[in-house]
């Protein structure tokens, strides 16, 4: 069975969640990078309002293509009670999804 982890992490929790599981189930990962990062200010302030908003913000990946795996693990902190823009992002870029068994991991400090 192939397996991927799909993760966005601001502070490294969901980073290291995400190595832990490549560890001990021999996953691939797969980090969303946000084009423009958060500093401390602006993630309280404009990332927090994004992430209420649902809106997405523009990542390095524009597809991700996971049609070779079997299982996806779909990883994001919480931002004001939501998944992050840059995850909301990562989630519509997604493709050959189609059918897929999915796992959601979800982090708060």
């Amino acid at each position: 069975m192939s397996r991927c982890v799909i993760y966005h992490s601001q502070t490294g929790i969901t980073r290291s969640l995400a190595k832990k599981i490549k560890a001990a189930c021999g996953t691939d990962l797969i980090e969303v990078m946000p084009k423009k990062a958060y500093n401390s200010l602006s993630l309280y302030t404009f990332g927090m309002y994004r992430a209420i908003k649902d809106e997405q913000d523009p990542i390095e990946q524009k597809k991700i293509d996971i049609s070779g795996y079997d299982l996806v693990v779909l990883g994001t902190p919480v931002w004001a009670g939501k998944p992050t823009p840059a995850f909301n992002a990562a989630v519509a870029a997604l493709r050959g999804y189609e059918g897929k068994k999915a796992i959601i991991l979800v982090t708060c400090k």
